[in-house]
């Protein structure tokens, strides 16, 4: 597992769950900072995940107090560890708003987002999630205390399906590996439907072979495997997180399974998958991306979060959770910056109407559900014969608004 060594240096100071600790920028004896919480995995299984985030947070800290702060204030971070457990999630945001801190982000798993995003009216609290791909938060579960700062899994797979539809035009038959949990059945859902309608606009017809489930933490995919080589589909959709995704490319190698599939289309890795496989990455893994550095390669800002990456973690392209991290606090101090205030109304009027510039390019959030509207990618990785062992082989970036979801806010987003 990667290490955290460098946030101590830089002044994170992780909490244990229970108890906020505060990051203080430059020297105490500045007065009245700007303080915004930040909750996610500090420790546990997904400390990982909590490692990417406040890396990327940090970094977009350290621009915006280099430009003098916001409004001549220091910009503070108030750190909470949940330990990926949403009742902890919640604690913490009641924590740290009895401790006077009213603008928060992170949540990144949706499980925490959404047990969180209830107690935020009623806190006085605006929470900016940096992660979950929850269709929910922004739909049957909205309110205008929370915005959401990656694309929802609906738009993620729709394109996804779209570009390797237009990459592979003779892989119509397609199956898939899935958690057997909701978010398995309903990206398969999203990802199925769209890759027969765009073969469909381009006069073919996809066939849907039946996919294959495995148990949520499963470190044995050998039945399942066995099973993916026996069908006739030549498209494989993947959408296993974590370890479950690497343990099953990794016992699939011996399987020859990347010879068995013209393409993998994966939408649970983002980039654990080439940085745990390497020089053994299936060179037709086509994988959707919150924010791909190689896209985005002339933006200064984004530069300087790919040196503090490469320096802290020694991968060359900073994961897409640094990316949006680092969005949803700069969004966050030009919007107090425009408010003029930290009050949560005023913030609350300020993103939803400003856009800003950020390291994924023009962004703004839907005033109707506090979806971001940005850009993402659609990575393909391939094995390389550098350090890292693997690199980008192609990326294609969209802009959100051409394949977003309408706004329904409080209603359920249909799949």
């Amino acid at each position: 597992m990667r290490t955290m060594r460098g946030f101590n240096r830089r002044g994170f100071l992780a909490g244990s769950a229970g108890s906020a600790a505060l990051l203080s920028t430059r020297a105490r004896a500045q007065a009245n900072p700007v303080k915004l919480g930040c909750i996610g995995p500090m420790s546990g299984p997904a400390q990982v995940v909590g490692a990417e985030i406040r890396l990327g947070a940090e970094v977009a800290r350290a621009q915006v107090n280099r430009m003098g702060g916001i409004n001549g204030r220091p910009l503070e971070f108030a750190l909470y560890d949940d330990r990926t457990q949403p009742n902890l999630s919640v604690a913490g945001v009641r924590e740290l708003a009895t401790s006077g801190v009213n603008l928060m982000f992170g949540v990144p798993t949706a499980a925490s987002a959404m047990a969180v995003i209830g107690v935020l009216p009623s806190l006085n609290v605006v929470m900016t999630c940096t992660g979950s791909a929850e269709e929910r938060l922004t739909h049957e579960l909205f309110n205008r205390n929370f915005f959401i700062t990656s694309q929802n899994n609906y738009t993620r797979q729709r394109l996804l399906a779209r570009e390797v539809a237009g990459k592979y035009p003779n892989v119509l038959s397609w199956t898939a590996i899935l958690p057997d949990i909701a978010a398995g059945h309903d990206s398969w859902a999203v990802f199925s439907r769209a890759i027969v309608e765009y073969h469909a606009k381009a006069g073919r017809k996809a066939v849907l072979q039946t996919p294959i489930f495995s148990k949520f933490g499963n470190n044995d995919y050998k039945v399942q495997i066995s099973a993916l080589m026996s069908t006739e589909a030549t498209g494989l959709y993947s959408l296993l997180f974590g370890n479950d995704g690497i343990t099953f490319f990794q016992q699939a190698r011996p399987f020859a399974l990347e010879k068995k599939f013209q393409v993998i289309a994966e939408a649970g890795q983002e980039m654990d998958l080439p940085k745990a496989l390497k020089r053994n990455v299936p060179e037709h893994v086509w994988a959707v991306s919150y924010y791909n550095f190689t896209a985005f390669k002339d933006n200064p800002d984004g530069q300087e979060l790919q040196q503090a990456y490469q320096k802290e973690f020694g991968d060359p392209i900073p994961h897409g959770l640094a990316g949006v991290s680092h969005v949803g606090v700069r969004c966050y101090a030009e919007a107090i910056k425009a408010a003029g205030s930290t009050e949560t109304d005023k913030v609350i009027a300020a993103l939803e109407t400003l856009k800003f510039n950020t390291i994924r390019g023009p962004a703004y959030y839907r005033r109707e559900d506090h979806q971001m509207i940005a850009a993402q990618s659609v990575v393909n990785w391939g094995p390389a014969q550098t350090d890292a062992g693997f690199e980008v082989r192609e990326v294609v970036t969209v802009k959100d608004e051409e394949m977003v979801n309408p706004p329904t806010p409080g209603v359920q987003l249909k799949m």
